[in-house]
């Protein structure tokens, strides 16, 4: 008992002595809900970002004619505009940064300052490293250590953007390796994103130094990359608790007039009536409300169809129901299958949850507008995942001008396709059962 409450209970003797009479009671935990010590403080963030310096990397579209052969528009404008977009600031107070380039050598190219200083103007320009054709990576990660060897006070990052390759590859390997080891033994966290140039290598060697390595190939990619890192490091470490887990829950569904459905809207002899998914989904949350989840659960809903939106926000979970999911006309005039800008709309509101378990359930025909192309994104996003510890459950249900092709399988294998409405509400709610056994 601390001294403060027995200030507040005006207890005259001594706390805690012998024979001491306390007639106000201690307050007790909440049946089901977890006892945990308070979250420790979050320490603020060192990050050194180390970025190549190749030309054909970088680019030179500003600086030769576009109809040359040699022209590239390169990494360094998607690279900038990705800079201009992550929210710096969600870092906690008193983080720094810097940013290292390697060309030929490697050199620091912001010094480490405090992190609003940072922005997109210290990548440099095109002109800045115009006529490279050198890159060393390992003098590149080298100098980004020792720079975060520096910062004493801080959780360090590593954040190294390139196309992942060395000019001398064998060499680099088994230096990066190494160099793992000393990151490893620093306590400095790795994160490698590689955005491949139209020369670059097939292969790269990026991962001896990072197996997790991730390969993009979009400027939302690389600012999801960031902001979930950055979200991650925000947050309090973790603290073990006893008891139930909570956890945090993303629905995400196809939120296109197609599959939704407008029979309540459109005349039956009407040729663009369909019936669609969403009284399916209505019907599994009306059959198995979501109840008797660990105290301290969350939900929110999200739909994509040409973009991404929150439609319901965190809230207890208790309050995801069928008026959370809405009605067909709050659907109509809608279309497209975004799926995987839905998928990373989710990833990144579920990262910002501090929860035990993170859990997203995608609901949709399982397409999206390019398939060839989220297919490999999908694959990306999988990796993610895991790291983020978001378990992935599909459901795929096919409207009446649904694809044939199923890319959702990509993010989770397993996703079960339902024949009809019917058995849609069936499997959603044996997916709530398996949820609450878990």
């Amino acid at each position: 008992m601390t001294f403060w409450r027995c200030a507040l209970l005006l207890v005259v003797v001594a706390c805690g002595g012998s024979g001491t009479a306390i007639t106000a009671s201690e307050p007790k935990p909440v049946v089901g809900e977890p006892v945990a010590a308070p979250p420790a403080a979050v320490k603020p963030v060192a990050v050194a970002i180390v970025m190549e310096g190749w030309e054909m990397w970088i680019g030179n579209d500003q600086l030769v004619d576009e109809a040359a052969p040699d022209s590239f528009q390169g990494a360094l404008k998607p690279l900038k505009d990705a800079f201009a977009r992550v929210s710096w600031s969600s870092l906690p107070a008193g983080s720094r940064a810097t940013v290292v380039t390697y060309t030929d050598h490697a050199s620091v190219r912001h010094p480490m300052a405090p992190i609003a200083k940072l922005s997109a103007a210290a990548l440099g320009e095109q002109k800045d490293y115009f006529g490279v054709i050198d890159r060393d990576l390992v003098g590149g990660v080298t100098l980004g250590l020792d720079e975060l060897a520096k910062v004493t006070d801080a959780r360090r990052v590593l954040i190294v953007i390139g196309d992942g390759d060395d000019t001398m590859p064998e060499a680099a390997k088994a230096a990066l390796a190494t160099l793992a080891k000393r990151a490893q033994a620093e306590n400095v966290e790795v994160l490698s994103i590689v955005y491949e140039a139209p020369l670059s290598s097939p292969g790269n060697v990026i991962g001896a130094l990072d197996p997790n390595a991730v390969v993009v190939n979009s400027i939302d990619a690389i600012v999801d990359q960031m902001s979930w890192s950055f979200v991650r490091l925000a947050q309090p470490p973790a603290v073990a608790a006893t008891g139930p887990t909570p956890f945090a829950l993303a629905l995400l569904f196809n939120g296109a007039e197609v599959w939704t459905g407008n029979d309540d809207l459109v005349p039956a002899n009407d040729p663009s009536r369909y019936i669609g998914a969403l009284k399916s989904i209505r019907a599994a949350f009306e059959r198995a409300p979501m109840t008797g989840f660990a105290a301290g659960s969350k939900a929110m809903v999200i739909t994509y169809d040409s973009k991404a939106r929150t439609r319901v926000p965190l809230m207890p979970i208790e309050g995801l129901d069928a008026g959370a999911i809405g009605v067909q006309k709050d659907y109509y005039g809608t279309f497209g299958i975004e799926l995987v800008g839905g998928v990373r709309f989710a990833f990144t509101e579920l990262a910002k949850v501090q929860a035990g378990r993170r859990v997203l359930i995608i609901l949709g025909d399982g397409g999206d507008t390019n398939n060839e192309a989220a297919r490999i994104q999908l694959r990306a996003l999988a990796k993610q995942a895991a790291e983020l510890h978001i378990e992935v459950y599909a459901l795929v249900y096919k409207g009446q001008l649904s694809d044939e092709t199923t890319v959702v399988t990509e993010l989770d294998p397993k996703a079960a396709t339902a024949a009809t409405g019917e058995q849609l509400t069936a499997d959603l709610v044996a997916l709530f059962r398996v949820l609450h056994k878990r």
